[in-house]
């Protein structure tokens, strides 16, 4: 009786670090795409490098580590080094993701620990990722910058999601993440997750400090690097992409309803 291989699939490249602008701040690079068969457990060990997964398709389970983690479509799981731990492909179809391994000084001052996973990642967190996988694996001439821009977009990731530091008001901890990604939504159970609180007790906490909701407030904070952007120049079908809007007229009514005229007119 044959052996039923476990993975399908796994391709992984170990990326050159010397004499590219990573060399400084990493040590290790490597990107995986990978797809294991249903009903299978297989333990892993990460000593010293960071990893940071995407589930494209299927579920794997991590058991062994903290409970309640699992990778699935449209989540982001990433683990800190020194964990062990067993995953188990679960379902009936293979779980395919795709994975980054980094070690070195910039992962050490990442603000990570122990397994942390994210059902509502920024898309563009998930597309730095992809593109750094598909970079690495395809091996063309420019793909340090394309890594560089992934880490980039992960780290600003990460760093949304530390507890708020001594003195810290919530208000600045919400600018910062604005600032860091304003094309994210922000809703209210996203934001309490990261506060560790529940949305109502952040919607309280929120407005005891401003005086008003968290949804007025960033959206005045995403205007005003939009009045910036149109300082400058950048065109207002520019800026609403850049601020996630679905379209011109969307940013452009949210534009009036704050600054008090359409994008076009005030520029």
């Amino acid at each position: 009786m044959s052996r039923v291989p476990r993975r399908v699939h796994r391709e992984v490249a170990f990326l050159p670090l010397a004499g590219t602008p990573l060399a400084t701040g990493l040590t290790f690079l490597a990107v995986v795409d990978e797809a294991v068969l249903p009903g299978v457990d297989f333990p892993l060990r990460i000593d010293h490098h960071l990893l940071v997964c995407q589930t494209l398709s299927g579920r794997a389970e991590i058991l062994g580590g903290e409970p309640g983690h699992e990778h699935r479509r449209g989540r982001l799981v990433v683990i800190a080094p020194g964990m062990r731990y067993t995953h188990r492909v679960v379902g009936t179809s293979p779980w395919h993701a795709r994975y980054a391994l980094l070690g070195g000084p910039w992962v050490a001052q990442m603000p990570v620990s122990g397994i942390r996973s994210d059902d509502h990642p920024p898309l563009a967190t998930l597309a730095a990722l992809e593109r750094l996988v598909d970079a690495g694996l395809q091996q063309p001439s420019n793909w340090a910058w394309t890594a560089l821009a992934a880490i980039g977009a992960m780290a600003v990731h990460f760093a949304a999601q530390v507890q708020l530091p001594p003195g810290a008001t919530v208000v600045e901890a919400v600018g910062r993440l604005v600032d860091g990604d304003p094309a994210e939504p922000w809703r209210l159970d996203r934001l309490g997750a990261l506060f560790n609180c529940s949305p109502r007790e952040f919607d309280r906490r929120f407005r005891s400090e401003t005086g008003e909701g968290p949804a007025s407030w960033i959206r005045r904070r995403r205007m005003e690097h939009a009045r910036r952007w149109l300082a400058i120049g950048r065109s207002p079908s520019a800026i609403a992409e850049e601020l996630g809007y679905a379209g011109l007229s969307q940013f452009s009514r949210a534009f009036k309803a704050t600054v008090g005229v359409y994008p076009s007119r005030w520029r």
